[in-house]
């Protein structure tokens, strides 16, 4: 007989966060693509700053308050200022998380497969009925067909399209100035399997944050992922493209698209299941990813 673990986590529990700036295109195409999921609580938040605030931003928030106008929660804020990609979308998220147990993230380059929503909900439930914590990816940086309807385990989190609960945001912060880095992943597994010149780059990593916190966001959520140890979920073929690249308006993406992303193709099948043949492939697939990051 199956284990029970409570009410399973439904769309209703989740906020939907989706993120832009200054591409008003972009934030259309995620629109529809939300649309077309089933998705009770959207937030959509704009950065602000003269960049963001034009006619055809004005023009995209109308079409969407026009799109989402029957959804149980829908909120849309543009920004006056503008506050970065740090703080906007860590304070976004924060935000959403006083409201919601659990949350998905997507920024407004980030492609997403018809069934990504159900699938983060399909990965958030396994979270629970194996009361494990760790972030819900949705891309692969490998694309292995036959297990395309598996979820792995993965030491390290893809953060293109993603979700997690407010367990593990609780102790994000992008601020490590004052942090002992080395001291806080002494005891971690996960940091203590990775070969040494794997833990150089991370290190360095981690250090340039820590003397710059606005450089970025997500070094400091993998420093998280690596000091408490979390299981994250990610598929072996992705559900989540990025449409960035080589595009002068983007953070850091402004250079050419990398190989593993010309070449990569979105999987829209449902994902329920958690593979039990895959630890090995596994750590090939982060070990693969972490040496070429």
């Amino acid at each position: 007989m199956a284990k029970s673990f409570g009410t399973p986590i439904s769309i209703s529990d989740v906020g939907v966060l989706l993120l832009g700036f200054n591409r008003p295109e972009l934030l259309k195409k995620r629109i529809n693509e939300i649309y077309e999921s089933n998705v009770e609580n959207l937030y959509i938040s704009i950065d602000g700053g003269s960049k963001s605030h034009t006619i055809e931003m004005d023009l995209l928030k109308q079409y969407a308050q026009k799109k989402f106008s029957k959804l149980h929660r829908f909120s849309l804020y543009h920004h006056k200022d503008n506050l970065g990609l740090v703080r906007h979308l860590t304070g976004e998220i924060s935000k959403i998380l006083t409201k919601h147990k659990y949350i998905i993230v997507i920024e407004d380059d980030v492609k997403i497969s018809i069934n990504f929503i159900s699938n983060m909900i399909s990965g958030l439930n396994i979270h629970k009925r194996d009361n494990s914590i760790g972030i819900v990816c949705g891309f692969s940086p490998v694309h292995f067909k036959y297990f395309r309807n598996k979820w792995r385990r993965s030491r390290y989190p893809y953060i293109w399209g993603w979700a997690c609960s407010k367990a593990v945001w609780q102790n994000y912060a992008y601020d490590l100035t004052e942090v002992d880095i080395e001291q806080e992943l002494s005891d971690s597994k996960s940091w203590n399997n990775l070969k040494p010149s794997q833990k150089i780059k991370w290190l360095a990593l981690f250090r340039k944050v820590q003397v710059n916190p606005l450089e970025t966001w997500d070094s400091q959520l993998t420093f998280l992922s690596y000091c408490k140890d979390f299981v994250n979920l990610a598929p072996i073929f992705s559900m989540v493209g990025n449409e960035g690249f080589n595009d002068s308006r983007a953070v850091h993406t402004k250079g050419k698209k990398p190989k593993f992303v010309t070449t990569l193709n979105i999987n829209h099948k449902v994902v329920t299941k958690k593979s039990k043949y895959l630890n090995t492939f596994s750590n090939f697939v982060d070990k693969f990813w972490m040496n070429d990051f």
